[in-house]
């Protein structure tokens, strides 16, 4: 789903530099998030493994990632993304 939003992102707003990596909140897989986070120079990380653990990834991860912000995202990449309709406007 990450790819797809960062294609989206992409096509919506010309100039604008996304990269996705599919992750997830497992110390196992630090490492890797790291890296990318890194070689991307990522300056705003969304984050969305779901409630409570992209939050508790963040906070276990804020001193590592040198990004100016970082957001837990949730459900937001379903809506995003088109995958769950948004609510009716009232």
């Amino acid at each position: 789903m990450a790819d797809e939003l960062a294609l989206k992102l992409r096509r919506e707003n010309p100039g604008l530099q996304v990269a996705a990596h599919s992750g997830g909140p497992d110390p196992s897989e630090d490492a890797a998030s790291l890296k990318l986070i890194h070689e991307h120079n990522t300056q705003v990380l969304l984050v969305a493994f779901g409630h409570p653990k992209q939050e508790l990834w963040i906070d276990r991860m804020k001193n590592r990632l040198g990004v100016a912000v970082a957001v837990g995202m949730g459900g937001a990449f379903d809506y995003l993304t088109g995958r769950v309709p948004r609510a009716p406007r009232g």
